[in-house]
């Protein structure tokens, strides 16, 4: 009798189960929800779901308590990190870190309308300026 591997059975999943390809849905990021205690609740209500990680900037990342920042549990895949910030060397340097923590997808925040994003410029005015993108 052979054992079925529920990972390897959602859609979208690469052979390895942790590829986030192709999800039938997303979980959006949220500040002040996505943390990673949300994360791993959604998590246990379904595996065929892209959940994000919070926005979290790249000086957070470059300057901040980056393990805590971008720690997760393992049972959390797939997970996508959002990144946000302007600057593409930075933006670059923080992808190779979460892709080295593990992040089955990086994502580039292009889309948040908050002022305080924006006054970063980052986010929604991102839109603005599409070659920088």
């Amino acid at each position: 009798m052979s054992t079925v591997n529920p990972i390897n059975e959602t859609p979208g999943l690469s052979s390895s189960g942790t590829r986030a390809t192709k999800m039938p849905l997303s979980v959006a990021p949220m500040m002040d929800r996505s943390d990673r205690h949300y994360r791993f609740m959604m998590r246990q209500i379904t595996r065929s779901t892209l959940i994000y990680t919070e926005m979290i900037t790249t000086s957070a990342i470059e300057f901040g308590d980056t393990a805590f920042l971008l720690g997760y549990s393992p049972e959390e895949h797939p997970v996508a990190l959002q990144l946000g910030g302007e600057d593409p060397a930075a933006l670059r340097r923080c992808a190779r870190i979460a892709e080295d923590f593990g992040y089955d997808e990086v994502n580039l925040n292009v889309g948040c309308p908050s002022d305080r994003v924006q006054n970063a410029r980052f986010g929604a005015c991102l839109m603005k300026d599409p070659h920088r993108v």
